[in-house]
């Protein structure tokens, strides 16, 4: 079982293990699914190599063999060599095994296949799990999950490979997964690593209609238009309106063409004054500052006319549907409002849906379900650039800005619904279980001013996925990995291994001899580099230091003359052989450049100035019991973390007459999860390489001495417990102070002092002694 959020990858980690499988000995795969949105969607995310969700890569070499992915009817036309799906509901497929059709397979011909089942959305699977049932009711009873067993059990060397993202409740259900859980990433860790938008709930007082679609085109155009306005490139928010019957559904679409061909800028001005909503009138402001407001109406009615208009419930054209519907971030995909029921509840492929509209006036316990289902699919984060957010950078998926900055407009879902205070409350009774927020109005912000008023320095890199495949030279990785090889024993089309109780040693001779690689003749490698898909634009990209002209000339200048382990018994005479041994060599090669190629790089340190207005703090966090101090950067900062940071404020303020001395003007910030200050460690090959540190308490300075431009000190609070942990900290704190970092030929001063820690009541030796060495008797 893989217990995985919406959006978290799941059916990118069931390709992964369809092509495992594969390597395996598996050919032939079922994968079913409840409803058939979520199987027309998967079966294009497998199958369709033109659609933008297609998830393998255009190539598939397996062992030596280029490999197709085929969607069969039934599983008697199963291809050779070939990956092949048979996609099914569930409830298709207890028919299938449980009714004889003339042609159609049944259970007894499962026991001569060797499959693989897909279950996805497997919370439906536990009906026989859920019913405590006896003996002869357990025999009788032929359920879903009970003939889903019984294909599996045909063959002994059948798998399934369970995918949900709410696995029941029930004990029993737990019971069952307890020890075949391979993974768990739940929907609340998921949203605490900010790849989901902020949730709002907009309550309507009045319950027209009308007033609803309005809102929702209002909050829809402003993210659209204000994305614009920065230059965020193909940002189109999407809204959904539900019902609660299909008949309602396609009532309400015509309602809503109706609505829009009937607005006025009248009708606007009274929406604008009687909404009350803080949201809204930043939306008003925007639109009158940016001269929006004249042409409003007209830009509503060409936003979300009917030809953006998708009505799920039209069984005629569901196919169609759900192939636009699983596209909607599509540049050339022009729908971006959904009249539906139920269908998207579960398996709906969506980042850019930003309003979800209840159009039922009166709720039940059955609607806050699935609302909050509905919500929790559309939550998913949608991913846009903007100044050094990337792709390639885990931030570019993460949610960028603070509720107080006008941008995080561009990171909410607004569910728009009649107010109703019992409906609302059991909704996010909903969404806290899935792991959900659900914030009911703004949270008021306390902007913070600072109390002084001299430029602060700090160091500032970023961490970078590699953007281009291959961007820069990979000899030096690649070659110790060619070299420290033990290359097994082929022969006779069998790759040997000596097995023994005792482990054969890779290291000992009397098992290896190590020969150079021209053992190898050319043409073999030549050969190798095309099965394995390595041109030579390719190499010329990995290899860069070395000049070469053509493949030859690699092979030549690079591959022979490097020397490897091979077994004592290898023999170099049979053609299949050197051509196997080529082939591991050169897949040990591109193994190489894609694990490199996976590592994220750290940028140098560079010189940043810290902008101090503009800054501000969440309410819900203020502490109003600390003491004032002149020196914090920030008059409004009261918020800490724990007990030892208040001593640590206490102690700079015991020893202020030491840095008063030594600096012409100094402050201290609080460090409130500031995303310039976080660095990232950048000790080459230490195993927290690329890890983010985000310094608790920084020390800005402006010296005495003109040759500095600054003079900054990060400082770490960390109580004893954590200090192991965190030891890689020190060794890049200490590291800061060899970093160059200068402007206008002036440097700035960097240190990094030992953790403040506090042992028996009393300040760790280590702190204080490098706290008066660096700032006492020393005027700067």
């Amino acid at each position: 079982m893989f217990e995985m959020a919406t959006g978290s990858g799941k059916t990118l980690v069931m390709a992964g293990l369809i092509l495992e499988c594969y390597k395996q000995g598996y050919q032939n795969f079922i994968f079913f699914a409840n409803s058939t949105s979520i199987l027309e969607k998967t079966k294009l995310n497998f199958t369709d190599s033109a659609s933008s969700k297609y998830l393998f890569s255009e190539n598939i070499n397996i062992n030596d063999e280029n490999i197709e992915i085929k969607s069969i009817n039934n599983l008697n036309e199963s291809h050779n060599n070939a990956i092949n799906i048979y996609f099914s509901t569930i409830q298709g497929l207890f028919s299938l095994f449980t009714r004889a059709k003339e042609n159609a397979i049944t259970i007894e011909d499962l026991k001569d296949q060797k499959l693989v089942f897909l279950a996805d959305e497997a919370h439906h699977l536990n009906t026989e799990t859920k019913k405590k049932l006896n003996d002869s009711e357990a025999s009788e009873k032929r359920n879903w999950e009970s003939v889903v067993k019984l294909a599996l059990e045909q063959n002994k060397d059948n798998l399934l490979l369970e995918f949900s993202a709410t696995i029941p409740k029930e004990k029993s259900v737990k019971d069952k997964y307890e020890n075949l859980k391979v993974a768990t990433y739940t929907l609340k860790e998921f949203s605490e690593d900010k790849f989901c938008k902020n949730i709002y709930s907009l309550s309507y007082e009045n319950k027209e209609l009308e007033t609803r679609f309005l809102g929702a085109c209002v909050s829809s155009l402003y993210k659209e238009l204000l994305a614009q306005h920065h230059n965020i490139e193909n940002f189109k928010p999407c809204i959904l309106f539900k019902s609660e019957r299909i008949e309602e559904s396609k009532k309400n679409q015509e309602c809503f063409n109706a609505f829009l061909e009937n607005l006025s800028p009248l009708d606007l001005e009274n929406f604008f004054h009687y909404s009350r909503n803080a949201f809204f009138k930043a939306a008003k402001n925007f639109f009158d500052e940016k001269n929006y407001t004249p042409n409003l109406v007209a830009f509503l009615q060409t936003k979300f006319k009917k030809s953006t208009q998708i009505n799920t419930n039209n069984e005629k054209e569901l196919e169609k549907s759900m192939l636009l519907l699983n596209s909607l971030e599509d540049r050339d995909n022009p729908k971006r409002v959904i009249f539906s029921v139920d269908k998207l509840n579960e398996g709906w492929d969506v980042l850019n849906l930003f309003d979800i509209v209840r159009l039922k006036n009166k709720a039940n316990q059955k609607d806050t379900i699935k609302d909050a289902q509905l919500i929790g699919r559309g939550a998913r984060y949608y991913p846009f650039s903007y100044n050094d957010f990337k792709p390639g950078r885990i931030e570019f998926y993460q949610r960028k800005f603070d509720l107080s900055n006008p941008l995080s407009v561009l990171e909410r879902l607004d569910y728009h619904a009649i107010y109703d205070s019992e409906f609302i409350a059991k909704l996010k009774k909903e969404l806290q279980d899935l792991g959900l927020g659900l914030i009911e109005k703004e949270k008021t912000t306390i902007p913070l001013t600072p109390t002084k008023h001299f430029k602060c320095y700090y160091a500032s890199n970023t961490k970078d996925k590699n953007k281009n495949l291959f961007n820069k030279d990979y000899s030096d990785p690649v070659e110790a990995t060619l070299k420290s090889l033990h290359v097994p024993l082929f022969a006779f089309g069998v790759r040997e291994k000596k097995v023994d109780f005792k482990e054969e040693n890779k290291g000992d001779g009397t098992y290896y001899e190590t020969y150079a690689l021209n053992k190898i003749p050319l043409n073999y490698f030549l050969k190798a580099l095309n099965l394995k898909n390595l041109d030579f634009k390719t190499l010329k990209k990995a290899f860069k230091k070395h000049a070469f002209n053509n493949k030859v000339g690699f092979i030549e200048q690079y591959i022979s003359p490097l020397k490897t382990n091979f077994h004592k018994s290898q023999k170099f005479d049979d053609n299949k052989t050197l051509l196997k041994l080529a082939v591991y060599i050169i897949e040990n090669l591109k193994d190489t450049l894609l694990k490199e190629q996976d590592k994220p790089s750290v940028s140098a340190l560079e010189l940043k100035e810290f902008e101090t207005h503009n800054k501000s703090l969440s309410a819900s966090e203020w502490e109003k019991d600390i003491p004032f101090y002149e020196w914090l950067l920030f008059k409004d900062m009261r918020k800490l973390d724990s007990d030892l940071e208040r001593e640590f404020l206490d102690f700079i303020n015991k020893n202020k007459e030491i840095l008063d001395k030594k600096f012409k003007e100094w402050c201290v910030l609080r460090n409130d999860h500031f995303a310039e200050l976080k660095v990232f460690c950048n000790i080459e090959n230490s195993p927290f390489y690329a890890q983010g540190f985000e310094p608790d308490f920084i020390l800005f300075a402006q010296t005495h001495e003109d040759e500095f431009l600054g003079f900054t000190c990060y400082m770490e609070v960390k109580g004893e417990h954590l200090e192991p942990s965190n030891a890689w900290k020190k060794e890049f704190l200490e590291m800061l102070e060899n970093a160059t970092l200068k402007s206008h030929n002036k440097k700035l001063h960097l240190k990094g002092l030992p953790f403040f820690t506090l042992h028996n009541s009393v300040v760790n030796g280590d702190f204080q002694t490098a706290f008066h060495q660096t700032f006492k008797d020393k005027e700067c």
